[in-house]
């Protein structure tokens, strides 16, 4: 290397393979320094810099004395050296520029003071732009240089520093007194929150920073740029290359929607209130019987300022009590109910035990002990509790007594039905001023049964029961979570809904739309599974079909959402290549979304419009897409000649297909095309079928229903009456607008006498929906297509029997299933409800004891009390899961059985018997 005489450095760097580079830097005594490439030899490839230029060869360097600033200080800002030309300093923010001048350079200038005042509070940026002359100058540096660097400030008058006062200790069940006042005198505006420690640490929880979020720092939101290189056409560099600065350095918070927890925990907040200047205010905050730690924190602002502060309480008391419960209860299942019973005073010799449950929950045997202490420390009791046969919430308190001291514990529990609900459905068709007298008997466990009255002037469509089904069905898939939202944007065509009914609608499709997110990946289309890696074709069509319409209907579509969905399935539309009759429906469903988004795709349409032998469902579906592009005559000579023939499906496909699926296809096609004469009858035909009892996928119903909700909004028939009584009541009348009308009855546990009057002037068609829960034991063993089987082992791989499992044991099932149909079966769901006392271990987040060596699989659900697997499985092909358990709770459960069934095709299908087990204690 070597110097010359103006400060500059010259390198030779020589690679064996690369050449030689020749490097020039300015030196900067220990400061920053700025190097360019002059010279490359390299083989095939050899010129100036200038000529081969890199985004930096036109920085400017700059430094500052300090990275923070307060109001009121000076910033240094060290220039580099340059004896000629000029330099324009400006100082900008996220909107704005502060402030501008022109520096004049000629050697001596090095430094540079600004004074930091309040409006360049978070943060500002300076910015040089460095003008040498075009002639004679001194160096071979591009005739412009521009540098940026930030200042970073703060503002003591936008801190406000709150102060909370309150105990370090309290009592569970009693009052805390909080105070609280600013450590300055100021006035504020606050707000007050009492939470459990342990909730906050579930999620790492930190109590909100508001000055750092509002004085977060700011990206540089001015832009800059110059003309010299078009007006003086000397080497200039690109500027726009050389700046990319960032925005705020918070991080974004996922906060993810909680469920109710049975362990109620400690969340109070109060406020606003308002604290005058100079001013300490006192606020007292009952607590629950709760034992533990709790956080108190409160945050402030006022005209600007911000602030916050924070104290953790311990909550305890000379005795104290916990117990545990199993996540969720079956009926007839018992359990030893744990009872942990703490005593932190020496004084304290003996403390009584007791419990009260609430139905179906009982005592089995006393409902109190005592327990003996000779010193502080904690002792351990065991209540038997035993489950009746009913269903629904209940709650179990436990209390610990010594003298004057004592302490409560409550947990809400939930008794669930080991088995899925059925239906038994009574229908009748009353022509006007007919009656019918009818008895409705319970055929559930107590609690479960719910009855609903369904009566319409178009064919029953069992709409309770069909609803029910989607909103109800137990898997997660984006098909399966579209569906269940989807219909419900219609409700309202099809049946008049109370207030509360439409509330609880809006939220239903709102959480949709929400969850939906979770599936959309970058490029815009939806995967299958959460997180999957790749999408999914004809969900992704489906998905972007209910956020057009739920967005036509009012409701909140994320618009980056609808963007990124219509930019891929344009995308997907144009490089479609003809291949089989799903594939050819699958871009004409394609085309249709994109024909509702106002986005259709005309070339891509001719070119599928040319295919022979087009599928028939999919010739109607385009037809629609032209229709609803505006080109009707294109879209009448595509139909001319079809009928409204549906093809066989021996499989559900790239589609999800079945018969009743693409008659709703074609039903939907004809209300765009405006042929109600056609859409009628194939609308009683659906309806038809929805009415009877049979099974159909998830797709097919809702595909049913939203496209006779189309045809019914379109062909608006209503205005009927009748009256209805139970048992020996009086009657009561109502009226319909709308084609339908659903009615709950409170029928109890008991048979009920139903007498339903027709007062209007059209026939209606009634359908009496009886829903309840069989008790368990009553599944039997079957199978078609699927072969199950379930064994039991210890985590040494020993084989054990499930019907007694010794407390504590950490213990494995593995579950194999076998296609033996004779092709091949997709989208199969494997669920298992899991007996309230064993404990899941997910794998996934849990270590356990040896590797868990299974088959692949495409999605796991894992639950509070059921694992659910979904794969799929060639013809002959056999996949082993593994779940791992630990039997935690001593006492005697129902374990349900196994169950594996082709989601879009139920009759394959294979389950085992339930059984009872039992957990016991060492």
């Amino acid at each position: 290397s070597s110097q010359d005489g103006s400060g500059q450095w010259q390198f030779e760097i020589k690679y064996p393979d690369w050449g030689r580079y020749l490097v020039r830097a300015c030196d900067r005594d220990g400061g920053h320094c700025a190097a360019q490439i002059v010279y490359i030899d390299w083989p095939g490839w050899a010129g100036r810099a200038s000529e081969q230029s890199g985004p930096g060869a036109n920085a400017l360097m700059l430094a500052t004395d300090k990275a923070n600033y307060q109001v009121g200080e000076t910033a240094i800002l060290q220039l580099p050296p340059a004896s000629q030309g000029r330099a324009l300093l400006s100082i900008e923010n996220g909107s704005s520029i502060l402030s501008q001048q022109w520096l004049q350079l000629d050697g001596k200038r090095e430094t540079v003071e600004i004074p930091i005042t309040g409006n360049m509070a978070p943060n500002v940026y300076v910015s040089v732009t460095l003008l040498q002359p075009h002639e004679n100058k001194a160096n071979d540096r591009p005739i412009r240089l521009y540098g940026v660097v930030p200042l970073l400030v703060s503002d003591p008058a936008t801190h406000l520093k709150p102060e909370l006062t309150v105990a370090d200790e309290v009592r569970p069940e009693t009052t805390m007194t909080v105070a609280v006042r600013e450590a300055s005198g100021k006035a504020m505006t606050y707000t007050l929150a009492v939470v459990d420690e342990g909730l906050l640490g579930l999620t790492n929880y930190k109590t909100p920073n508001l000055h750092g979020e509002f004085y977060q720092r700011e990206a540089l939101g001015v832009k800059t740029w110059d003309m010299f290189d078009e007006v003086i056409g000397a080497y200039g560099g690109a500027l726009e290359r050389l700046l990319a600065l960032g925005g705020s350095d918070g991080a974004l918070n996922n906060d993810a929607n909680k469920e109710r927890k049975r362990f109620p925990p400690v969340v109070r907040f109060i406020g606003p209130f308002q604290l005058e200047a100079g001013k300490k205010v006192t606020h007292d905050i009952a607590l629950p019987p709760y034992v533990g730690a709790v956080r108190v924190m409160v945050i402030a602002g006022q005209q600007g300022a911000y602030g916050s502060s924070e104290k953790s309480v311990t909550v305890r008391q000379p005795v104290m009590v916990q117990t545990t419960l199993p996540r969720v209860l079956g009926p007839g299942e018992e359990l030893q109910m744990p009872v942990s019973v703490f005593v932190l005073d020496n004084a304290i010799k003996t403390v009584e035990l007791s419990a009260k449950v609430d139905a179906p929950l009982s005592i089995v045997g006393a409902d109190k002990q005592t327990l003996s202490f000779d010193r502080t420390g904690d002792k351990l009791g065991f209540i038997r509790l035993k489950v009746g046969d009913r269903l629904g919430k209940t709650r179990v308190t436990v209390s610990a007594k010594a003298g004057k001291e004592s302490a409560e514990q409550r947990i809400d529990i939930e008794v669930r039905a080991p088995n899925p609900a059925s239906n038994v459905v009574q229908k009748k068709i009353l022509q006007p001023g007919e009656s019918w007298d009818t008895t409705l008997s319970p055929h559930g466990l107590a609690g479960s049964n719910v009855a609903t009255l369904e009566a319409s002037v178009v064919p029953a469509l069992n709409l309770s029961d069909r609803l029910q089904y989607l909103v109800q069905y137990p898997h997660g898939c984006v098909e399966q979570t579209t569906s269940a939202a989807f219909p419900q944007i219609y409700l309202n065509k099809l049946l008049k809904l109370q207030p509360g009914e439409q509330q609880r609608v809006q939220q239903n499709v709102s959480a949709g739309i929400e969850r939906l997110r979770q599936y959309q990946q970058s490029g815009g289309g939806f995967g299958y599974w959460p997180g999957a890696n790749d999408w999914n074709s004809w969900s992704t069509s489906y998905v972007g079909h209910f956020l057009l319409e739920a967005q036509k209907a009012g409701y909140s579509v994320p618009a980056n959402m609808l963007s990124s969905w219509k930019a891929f399935q344009k995308s997907r539309a144009q490089v479609w290549a003809p291949g089989n009759n799903d594939q050819a429906l699958d871009q004409a469903y394609r085309l249709y979304t994109l024909a509702l988004a106002g986005n259709a795709e005309l070339g891509a349409m001719n070119r599928l419009r040319e295919q022979t032998k087009l599928p028939n469902t999919a010739r109607w579906l385009l037809a629609a897409a032209y229709s609803q592009a505006g080109l009707s005559d294109v879209a009448k000579a595509l139909t001319a000649n079809a009928d409204l023939a549906v093809g066989k499906y021996e499989r559900e496909g790239l589609t999800y297909g079945s018969e009743l699926r693409d008659r709703a296809v074609l039903l939907e096609s004809l209300v765009k095309l405006n042929d109600s004469f056609r859409a009628k009858d194939l609308a009683d035909a659906i309806a038809d079928e929805l009415s009877g009892m049979g099974w159909y996928s998830t797709h097919s119903v809702a595909w049913s229903l939203l496209s006779l909700a189309h045809f019914v909004g379109d062909n608006a028939q209503g205005g009927f009456t009748l009256d209805y009584a139970l048992a020996e009541q009086g009657f009561e009348q109502h009226k319909s607008d709308a084609p339908l009308l659903q009615l709950p009855l409170a029928i109890g546990d008991k048979a009920t006498r139903v007498r339903v009057n027709n007062r209007g002037q059209k026939p209606l068609y009634l359908n009496l929906v009886n829903r309840g829960v069989p008790a368990a034991g009553s599944e039997t063993a079957g199978s078609d297509s699927l072969a199950l089987s379930v064994s039991f082992s210890d985590g040494a791989g020993n084989s054990i029997d499930p019907t007694r499992i010794r407390q504590g044991q950490d213990f494995r099932a593995r579950v194999t299933v076998r296609n033996s149909a004779l092709r091949e079966l997709q989208n199969i769901a494997l669920s298992q409800i899991v007996p309230g006392g064993w404990e899941i271990i997910n794998t996934r987040t849990a270590a356990v004891a040896a590797p868990v060596e299974e088959s692949a699989f495409d999605y796991r659900d894992v639950r509070d009390d059921r694992v659910h697997t979904y794969f799929n499985l060639k013809s002959g092909e056999s996949r082993s899961f593994v779940l791992v358990f630990n039997a935690a709770y001593p006492g005697r459960y129902y374990l349900p059985g196994w169950h594996a069934e082709a989601m879009y095709d139920a009759k394959r299908y294979a389950r085992n018997a339930g059984q009872w087990v039992e957990v016991v204690a060492e």
